[in-house]
């Protein structure tokens, strides 16, 4: 009986190497594949999950453009994974269908705006007196 435990843990030990190296292996194919499916005009991830476009491609390196006219340069294996492209957006020149609400306190003189919440500050202080002499 003692002979076949002995037996079954060494077993169960290399089930499991078998099963972890088996999985490595499949995720670097996996990555293998990105890297060599990438193309200028795909959308992709890279491992620290930057998203963006990539523009061009050189030996070693990846060009993306992560915002309009934003580009920077990755390494080729900092490539995680190509995501699908997002779905068709609204033009840019159409107005919003909803508007801002428009803050009676605040207009479009910043001068003004800093007075006016001064003076706003103030009777907030104020009344915090008055309600602190009501309270005693």
């Amino acid at each position: 009986m003692g002979n076949l435990a002995g037996l079954i843990f060494p077993l169960l030990l290399l089930l499991m190497l078998f099963m972890i190296i088996s999985r490595s292996r499949r995720q670097q194919r996996q990555l293998v594949a990105v890297q060599a499916s990438i193309e200028p005009g795909l959308r992709v991830m890279t491992t620290s999950g930057v998203h963006g476009t990539v523009i061009s491609l050189g030996d070693d390196t990846v060009v993306l453009e992560i915002a309009p006219g934003v580009h920077t340069t990755w390494a080729r294996p900092a490539i995680a994974e190509i995501r699908p492209d997002p779905p068709d957006q609204a033009p840019d020149d159409e107005a919003p269908d909803h508007q801002a609400p428009h803050d009676p306190v605040m207009n479009d003189d910043p001068v003004k705006n800093d007075i006016d919440l001064t003076h706003q500050n103030e009777n907030d202080e104020a009344e915090h007196d008055r309600d602190d002499r009501t309270l005693t």
